[in-house]
């Protein structure tokens, strides 16, 4: 257990030292000598210069004086913890190991990140995709039913609503710019999604259907679902569905294509480049085996 009485910070100590710091920093106008200690835990400590760069990273609170007393009773208790494993861990020799293991894959990663920004196109083509989408059906399987189409809500009251289904229904160019201008002075909701795939879920989830069919039946038997309530007249118009179990549609596949695609194309980068680095390396005798 730690000793209170050696590593206890009192908070009269603290407010001196804190004083100091205060003093010590370019907040105020007279000079100290260049790394003249201000604060000290043990034999690690904070100079006048690093109190002045604290407080030059930019993004510090109005009460300075705050946020340096919390700043340096943090650094304390870090220091104090620090010093206090340093004393009690016996592994220390495993723990340097593990950190100069850490700082050789980091230093590893970032050179071979800059090798592909640097050397490696991020494009990739339109056939490239497609060919993978059309190569890997198993790869996208819907596990949830897709539609394309329009949603409105209206007040049940709304005028014309016979209309408004019959547009609904046939849903052509004119009869979309109809429903366009109905909606612009009637509908409370406007959802157009004839260019996309959506979930249908998350849009039944919004309409008061009665009975129980399911989603599949529905998508079959009516390309109009109607639904009410003492308010709203809820209608969904679908144009066009995919069903879960079939193969998702290449437009909501094409970014988990393009992600996979990129890293298959690093990933062989990488391998490529460390081989090429190897190879070169025995060739010019920077390599040197004394196996036999």
């Amino acid at each position: 257990m730690l000793s209170t009485g050696i590593y206890r910070i009192k908070s009269l100590g603290f407010a001196f030292l804190f004083i100091v710091v205060m003093q010590s920093c370019s907040l105020f106008s007279h000079k100290t000598e260049d790394n003249d200690i201000v604060f000290k835990v043990g034999d690690k400590a904070l100079t006048r210069d690093d109190i002045n760069t604290i407080l030059e990273r930019g993004h510090i609170p109005a009460d300075t004086m705050q946020y340096l007393h919390h700043y340096l009773r943090n650094w304390a208790i870090q220091q104090l913890l620090l010093q206090n494993a340093e004393d009690n861990i016996r592994n220390a020799e495993q723990i340097d190991s593990l950190v100069s293991d850490f700082r050789k894959s980091l230093l590893i990663s970032m050179y071979e990140e800059n090798l592909l920004k640097e050397r490696l196109s991020g494009e990739i083509t339109q056939e490239q995709l497609r060919s993978y989408y059309d190569k890997n059906p198993s790869f996208f399987v819907l596990g949830q039913n897709l539609i394309r189409g329009v949603f409105l809500k209206v007040p049940v009251d709304a005028p014309n609503v016979n209309k408004l289904k019959d547009w609904m229904k046939k849903l052509s160019s004119d009869d979309i710019e109809k429903i366009e201008k109905y909606s612009i002075l009637n509908a409370q909701i406007y959802d157009y999604f004839l260019d996309k795939w959506v979930d249908l879920s998350d849009l039944l989830r919004a309409m008061p259907l009665t009975g129980k069919s399911s989603q599949e039946t529905l998508l079959k038997e009516d390309k109009l679902i109607e639904g009410t309530d003492d308010r709203f007249l809820y209608l969904l118009r679908v144009k066009e569905y995919k069903l879960k179990g079939e193969q998702e549609p290449f437009e909501v596949a094409r970014p988990r294509i393009e992600e996979i695609l990129l890293n298959e194309r690093k990933n062989q980068f990488i391998s490529d480049f460390r081989n090429e680095m190897y190879e070169w390396a025995l060739e010019s005798g920077k390599i040197v085996y004394h196996l036999k």
